[in-house]
């Protein structure tokens, strides 16, 4: 639980206090910074999230309930802000894959996509043989062989929470690697 500074410092942004909310910033930051970029996609989303909740907090600052942790309810703006952003993303990966589909019947022709699969399948292996040998075998029996999460929590030995977490930061960067956005 926070120091009643931070309540303080709180209600003072509250009632438009510009200072305080610097000083909310300044103290609680990094917990955001750590909070946001263990679900974020990448550094760039991260930085955007945490910027977001912060103009969304001064923005709604009127809603915060005073009896609620100050922190529990910046957390949930930010969280409220990746999924909005994920929604937005998976909203652009459909029109793209829509306009793929739609070029297709245009007459692009399927050279093309496969041409695609082909690249993306190269950069797949290329991918997966830059994992460490434990990320490997944990995609592999998860998604390879469909192992279940909780033999997969037993046989790395770790809560099936943390186990999902780094599944999902696995596949993030494996999409991200086969988009060419890194080596």
């Amino acid at each position: 639980m926070h120091s009643p500074d931070i309540h303080d410092l709180a209600a003072a942004a509250c009632a438009g206090d510009t200072a305080a909310f610097d000083m909310l910033i300044e103290r609680l930051g990094r917990d955001l910074r750590i909070f946001v970029a263990s679900r974020a996609v990448n550094q760039e989303q991260m930085e955007e999230i945490c910027q977001t909740t912060w103009v969304t907090a001064w923005e709604k600052r009127a809603t915060w309930s005073h009896d609620a942790p100050f922190d529990s309810w910046l957390r949930g703006i930010a969280r409220n802000q990746l999924l909005q952003d994920l929604t937005r993303l998976s909203r652009e990966r459909k029109r793209r894959s829509s306009d793929e589909i739609e070029q297709l019947l245009a007459g692009d022709g399927l050279a093309h996509l496969d041409e695609t699969t082909d690249v993306r399948a190269a950069r797949l292996t290329s991918c997966l043989e830059h994992l460490s040998p434990r990320a490997r075998t944990m995609l592999l029996a998860r998604h390879g062989a469909g192992e279940s999460m909780a033999s997969l929590a037993r046989r790395f030995k770790q809560p099936v929470p943390t186990l999902a977490t780094a599944l999902w930061r696995l596949r993030a960067s494996i999409r991200l690697c086969v988009e060419g956005a890194t080596p």
